[in-house]
């Protein structure tokens, strides 16, 4: 899977929160960008090119679908972000994550119940 360009993925992720779908007008008000319409429709266009969205006409107006689950798209960025700056080690992002103070003790606290539920499975 390609990893997609920054504008491209604030699309995508206002296409996930809005639960996988949705028309372009309620896109254009979910991302926080100053876009015009025509600049969102390009980036919509380019999504479905690459397999992201469907298109399905509704009346006169397209209705987009994620053609890609949030989480497949999350796990195939986190193995690239691994493999590329850890050596393809958990231990080693996490570490810098924490060293960087950038997980919090709430956030380290919920890591440590799911690695305990995940390890209990």
């Amino acid at each position: 899977m390609r990893k997609l360009p920054e504008a491209e993925l604030k699309v995508m992720a206002a296409l996930w929160d809005a639960g996988g779908e949705a028309g372009s007008e309620e896109l254009l008000c979910a991302v926080d960008e100053p876009w015009s319409r025509t600049t969102l429709l390009t980036l919509l266009k380019r999504l479905e090119s690459r397999g992201f969205v469907t298109a399905a006409r509704e009346g006169r107006v397209n209705r987009y679908r994620a053609a890609v689950a949030r989480e497949a798209y999350l796990e195939t960025e986190g193995e690239s972000l691994l493999d590329r700056l850890c050596n393809h080690s958990i231990r080693e992002f996490v570490r810098a994550m924490y060293d960087g103070e950038r997980i919090s003790p709430e956030e380290l606290e919920d890591l440590r119940r799911y690695i305990d539920e995940v390890a209990g499975k």
